[in-house]
C-alpha cells in the first residue's frame, strides 16, 4: 500500500471538516439579521471549527497507537468543548451576544464535525485492522 493511499482517509474527512467549517462561517456571517446574533454564531462556529482542528489529527494519531488512546483522545476532545462552549458563552454575554446564536453556531457545526471525527475512527480503524 502506498503512502498517499493510507493518508487518503483522513485527507478526505479533513477536508470535509475544512469545508463544512468554511460553510457555517460564512452562513454565520450573512444569515443573522441581528448583530448580536451574528456575533454569537460567528464565535460558536469559530470555537467549534478550532475544536474540529484539533480533534481529527489528535483522533488520527491516537487511533494508530489502540483503542485506549482514542478513547482517551475522545474524552480530552469533548472537555476542550466544553471549556470552549463555556469560554464562548461567557464571551458572547459580555459582548452583549445572542446566546442562543452561539449555540445554533456551535452545536450545529459540532454535529457535522461528530459525524466527520466518528466515521473518519471507524473506517481507520477498518483500514489498520485488528490487533492496533
Amino acid at each position: 500500500m502506498s503512502a498517499e493511499s493510507a493518508r487518503a482517509p483522513f485527507g478526505w474527512y479533513a477536508g470535509l471538516s475544512g469545508g463544512v467549517a468554511g460553510v457555517a462561517l460564512a452562513l454565520s456571517a450573512f444569515l443573522p439579521m441581528s448583530p448580536g446574533a451574528r456575533l454569537g454564531a460567528l464565535v460558536g462556529c469559530g470555537a467549534a471549527a478550532l475544536s474540529g482542528a484539533v480533534a481529527l489529527p489528535l483522533k488520527r494519531w491516537a487511533v494508530a497507537k489502540s483503542t485506549n488512546h482514542a478513547l482517551g483522545a475522545v474524552a480530552g476532545v469533548f472537555g476542550l468543548r466544553a471549556v470552549l462552549v463555556a469560554a464562548g458563552l461567557w464571551g458572547v454575554l459580555r459582548q452583549d451576544g445572542a446566546t442562543w446564536g452561539f449555540t445554533l453556531g456551535f452545536f450545529g457545526l459540532y454535529l457535522v464535525l461528530q459525524w466527520s471525527e466518528i466515521s473518519y475512527v471507524v473506517a481507520e480503524r477498518k483500514r489498520l485492522g485488528p490487533g492496533v
